[in-house]
């Protein structure tokens, strides 16, 4: 992972549980590229600052409360912000992601701070 020449990344995160708010921030604010734009503790909140702040990258951890994680994947799957929603734990979090493409569930920081720090996937034909 290299910092060198990164775009800045503007990141909303969504957490229910202390410990995973903790190790996102500590993780997040050693990268100088990040800024956090807003923190939700509920999916209503989350989509209100995805819809204020414009955020590239979602991170929300799975269980959320509030309605339906899965409504609020589904609700963003084809809107430009975030352009990059990270599902973080849950042993079902896998099937939140089944056909939505900007979603990427991972289960560790290591993970969480390599999808951040490289860019998606080109859709674009070769």
């Amino acid at each position: 992972m290299t910092l060198e020449g990164a775009p800045p990344v503007d990141v909303v995160v969504a957490t229910h549980s202390r410990e995973v708010r903790a190790a996102l921030f500590i993780a997040l604010n050693s990268i100088p590229t990040i800024t956090i734009a807003a923190t939700a503790t509920s999916t209503s909140e989350l989509a209100n600052y995805c819809h204020a702040f414009h955020p590239d990258i979602a991170i929300v951890e799975n269980g959320l409360p509030g309605s339906p994680l899965a409504q609020f994947l589904r609700e963003f799957e084809h809107l430009d912000s975030p352009a990059q929603i990270l599902v973080v734990g849950g042993d079902d979090a896998p099937r939140l992601a089944t056909d939505i493409g900007k979603v990427s569930v991972l289960h560790d920081v290591d993970g969480l701070l390599q999808a951040i720090l490289e860019p998606p996937a080109s859709t674009e034909s070769q």
